[in-house]
C-alpha cells in the first residue's frame, strides 16, 4: 500500500485560477446563474463554510443553480488540523469543479516518491478550505459571514394552507433567510442536526472516543540533529504500539518541516471536573459551557504515554515544545480531543427540505484519512441531484414537461411557481396518466435520492475508523493479532482503504439521478428515503 505523500503551498502563489470551467469554456462567474431575478429558480442555502460546504457552493455554482453560503465565523482563516485527499475524494473534486481540483493539486505537492494512494494538504492549515473560500467561492458574492443558525422553521414540506414550500432561517443576530432547500454542512457540533433530529436525541451530538491527538511541526533542521531518528523522517511513517501511534511526514516545497501526529488512548474516561478533557457522553442541550475540543498540549502527558516506547520514539516525543514555554500559535503542540458520530448514528439526513452532509451527518475519527473526501462526495451527490431539480422546474416554466392536462387541479394556487407535469405510463385511466408536482415535492425527492445513495457508506466509515485505530494501538484480540502478525495486518488495514478508494464515483452519480427520477416519475412518495431501522418516512412530512 502506497504511502501518503506531502503538501503544502507554494511560496508567492497568489495568481494561479485562470483555469478552464468544466465545460472547457472561459466563462466570468462573477454572476454565474446565481442572481435572485428569477425567483421560480432553485436556491439552496448552505450553512457551514468547511470543505463540504465550499465545495457544495462549488458545484452548485458550476451547474449553474442559485445558491448562499451561510458561515457562522466572521471570515475563513488559514487554521485547522489540514486534511488528506485520497482517489475517491480527488476524482468527486474534480467532477465537482476542475477549479476546485486545480486549486487542490496547486495546494497539495505529491512526494518525489510517485504513485502515492494519498496527497495531504499541509498538517499545520485548512490551505484548502482556505484556498476554496477565498479565490473560488467568495469572490462569486453570495457568502454570508457572523450567520449563526438559531431555528429553523417551515421545513419545505409545503403541506399546509398557504405554505410555499419554503425552509425559513432563523439567525442568532435576529435576521431570516429563506430557501427551497438547506443543506447542513455546519460540522461535527452541527446546529442542523441538534433541531433535524432534535435537540435532546443524543444521535444530535457528537460523542468523545476517549482519544485525543497532539500535532505539531518541527524544523527538520531541528530534526536532524538527533542522529537515531534520521533514517525515519525521510517519508511517511506510522509507528503503532500499545495504546497509540505516531504519523510523521515531510512537509513544505522543499521537505524542510517535519509534521508529527501523535494519537493516544486516555485508559478510563475522564473526570467531569477535568479542565483538560471534554465529557466522554455526547453533550446534550443542558451542557451549556462546552469544554473545547482544542487546546495547548501537554508535553507530559506524551512523555507518559510513550515512556516504555523505542528510544527512537522517545526521542521524537522529546522534541515537543513545550506548551508554557511557546508563544507562536504556528509552532506550539496543539492537543486536538478526537470525536465521532459511531455510538448515536444519525438515524437518517434529510427531513423535508432540509438535509445534513460531511461531519455534520456522518461526523467519524480521522485514523482512515477520510472524513473530507466523504464530504466531497456528499457534495457532489447533492450538487448532481439539485441541478436535476433546477432543470426540472426550467422545463417545466418552459412547458417542456407539460404531456396531458388536469382539470380539477388547474385552479390551484401554487404560489405562481412553475408545476412540473409527469406523464404516468403504468395507469389506463386517462384522468390520471399526469400529475403535478411541485417545486417542495422535487426538492424532497433529490434530497431523499441522496440520503438513499449515501447513507450506506457513510455510515460504515466511523466503526471502520475505530477499527482501523484499534489494529494500529493494539486493541483487543483483532490488535493483538495483528502486532503478531503483519501480513495479516497489512491486509485488514488494506481492504478498509481500498473499500474508500476504489469507490465508483461514476456510478454514485448516475445512482442518485436514478433515484431522484425514480421518485419523480412514479407514484412513490418523494420524500420517503432509507435510514436506520424502519426507515425515516415517518419524519419527513410535519
Amino acid at each position: 500500500m502506497s504511502q501518503p505523500s506531502s503538501a503544502t503551498p507554494e511560496a508567492g502563489d497568489q495568481d494561479y485560477i485562470d483555469v478552464p470551467n468544466p465545460n472547457g469554456e472561459e466563462t466570468d462567474n462573477s454572476d454565474n446563474n446565481n442572481n435572485k431575478n428569477d425567483n421560480n429558480r432553485l436556491h439552496v442555502a448552505i450553512v457551514g463554510g468547511g470543505i463540504t460546504g465550499l465545495a457544495l457552493a462549488l458545484g452548485l455554482s458550476a451547474r449553474g443553480v442559485r445558491y448562499t453560503l451561510y458561515e457562522r465565523a466572521s471570515g475563513l482563516r488559514e487554521i485547522g488540523a489540514g486534511i488528506g485527499l485520497s482517489p475517491n475524494a480527488e476524482r468527486a473534486l474534480r467532477a465537482i469543479d476542475v477549479r476546485a481540483h486545480a486549486v487542490f493539486k496547486r495546494v497539495a505537492a505529491p512526494s518525489s516518491s510517485g504513485g502515492d494512494w494519498f496527497e495531504w494538504v499541509d498538517g499545520t492549515t485548512d490551505q484548502l478550505a482556505f484556498r476554496l473560500s477565498t479565490r473560488l467561492v467568495e469572490p462569486e458574492g453570495n457568502v454570508r459571514f457572523g450567520k449563526a443558525v438559531d431555528r429553523i422553521e417551515g421545513w419545505g414540506v409545503g403541506e399546509e394552507d398557504g405554505d410555499d414550500g419554503k425552509v425559513v432561517l432563523r439567525f442568532k443576530d435576529g435576521t431570516t433567510e429563506e430557501a427551497d432547500v438547506v443543506i447542513g454542512c455546519d460540522g461535527i457540533y452541527s446546529r442542523v442536526r441538534q433541531l433535524l433530529l432534535g435537540e435532546e436525541n443524543p444521535a444530535s451530538y457528537a460523542a468523545y472516543t476517549q482519544k485525543f491527538s497532539f500535532r505539531t511541526i518541527l524544523p527538520m533542521e531541528q530534526v536532524l540533529t538527533h542522529s537515531d531518528i534520521v533514517h525515519r523522517i525521510k517519508t511517511r511513517v506510522m509507528f503503532n504500539g500499545p495504546g497509540a501511534h505516531i504519523i510523521t511526514y515531510p512537509i513544505g516545497a522543499k521537505a524542510d518541516i517535519l509534521n508529527v501526529l501523535f494519537v493516544i488512548s486516555e485508559p478510563s474516561p475522564p473526570s467531569s471536573s477535568s479542565p483538560s478533557h471534554p465529557q466522554s457522553t455526547p453533550i446534550s442541550k443542558s451542557q451549556e459551557k462546552r469544554k473545547p475540543a482544542v487546546a495547548k498540549a501537554s508535553k507530559s502527558e506524551a512523555i507518559e504515554a510513550f515512556k516504555s516506547w523505542h528510544p527512537t520514539i522517545r526521542s521524537i516525543v522529546d522534541l515537543l515544545p513545550d506548551a508554557e514555554a511557546v508563544d507562536s500559535d504556528e509552532t506550539k503542540a496543539l492537543r486536538w480531543d478526537i470525536y465521532d458520530m459511531h455510538d448515536h448514528p444519525a438515524p437518517y439526513y434529510t427531513r423535508g427540505g432540509v438535509c445534513l452532509a460531511g461531519d455534520a451527518a456522518h461526523a467519524s475519527t480521522p485514523h482512515l484519512g477520510s472524513g473530507a473526501g466523504f464530504g466531497i462526495e456528499d457534495a457532489l451527490t447533492l450538487a448532481t441531484v439539485l441541478e436535476a431539480v433546477d432543470k426540472e422546474i426550467i422545463d417545466a416554466g418552459e412547458g417542456a414537461r407539460v404531456t396531458g392536462t388536469v382539470t380539477d387541479d388547474d385552479d390551484n394556487d401554487n404560489h405562481g411557481e412553475p408545476e412540473v407535469v409527469i406523464k404516468d405510463e403504468s395507469s389506463t385511466n386517462t384522468r390520471e396518466q399526469v400529475r403535478k408536482v411541485k417545486k417542495p415535492d422535487l426538492c424532497r425527492a433529490a434530497l431523499a435520492a441522496y440520503n438513499d445513495v449515501r447513507y450506506e457508506r457513510t455510515q460504515w466509515l466511523p466503526g471502520a475508523s475505530r477499527e482501523a485505530c484499534g489494529l494500529f494501538q493494539w486493541e483487543g484480540e483483532a490488535g493483538r493479532r495483528g502486532r503478531d502478525d503483519p501480513a495479516w495486518f497489512g491486509e485488514e488495514i488494506t481492504r478498509r482503504f481500498y473499500h474508500i478508494w476504489n469507490y465508483d464515483i461514476d456510478g454514485m452519480v448516475r445512482d442518485v439521478l436514478a433515484q431522484f427520477r425514480g421518485r419523480v416519475g412514479s407514484n412513490m412518495p418523494v420524500g420517503v428515503g432509507k435510514g436506520r431501522g424502519e426507515g425515516i418516512s415517518g419524519h419527513l412530512s410535519m
